[in-house]
């Protein structure tokens, strides 16, 4: 799935190890912005894909990743925020790997 329909994304925040780096930012999708995270491995960057379950929790239709943090390989953090309903009460999100 194509992620960029909107034809404008930033990055907001890059972590790297010495194996290599996650980025985090924010999508067009429509008139929306959604998060996406990206990961590098053996310095190639892989596609960006939407941060897991962060479309059913935006329901006021934006989200965005702010910071990435990583201490090794393999274990990343991501926060970031999304807005809920019509009044686009804004509430944050934290995700992580493993």
């Amino acid at each position: 799935m194509a992620l960029n329909t909107g034809e404008d994304a930033g990055v907001s925040s890059v972590s790297c190890t010495s194996t290599g780096c996650v980025a985090g930012g924010w999508y067009l999708a429509g008139a929306r912005e959604s998060g996406f995270l990206l990961t590098q491995h053996n310095w190639s960057w892989q596609k960006a894909a939407q941060v897991p379950g962060l479309s059913a929790l935006k329901t006021g239709g934006t989200a965005q990743v702010n910071s990435v943090s990583c201490t090794q390989a393999g274990w990343c953090a991501a926060v970031g925020d999304y807005t809920v309903g019509p009044s686009g009460e804004q509430r944050m999100f934290v995700t992580s790997e493993p």
